[in-house]
């Protein structure tokens, strides 16, 4: 959230069409909004594991258990 770390955010940008960063466009920027949805508003990116990064932790998981 913005507000929690005093940011601003500010409304005075230019999107710079035709420019490549890297020989590719530069990719958007997300930014967290609070939506009033406490689901939604708990959800965290970061702390969200993939199907393949659960089954690769619950593999480690049991052969550690096993040692």
């Amino acid at each position: 959230m913005m507000a929690e770390n005093k940011e601003k955010l500010s409304h005075d940008y230019k999107i710079m069409k035709h420019m490549l960063c890297k020989g590719v466009r530069p990719q958007l920027m997300a930014i967290k909004e609070v939506t009033g949805n406490p689901l939604i508003d708990n959800m965290d990116a970061g702390k969200l594991e993939t199907k393949l990064q659960t089954e690769v932790r619950e593999q480690q998981e049991e052969y550690k258990a096993k040692e």
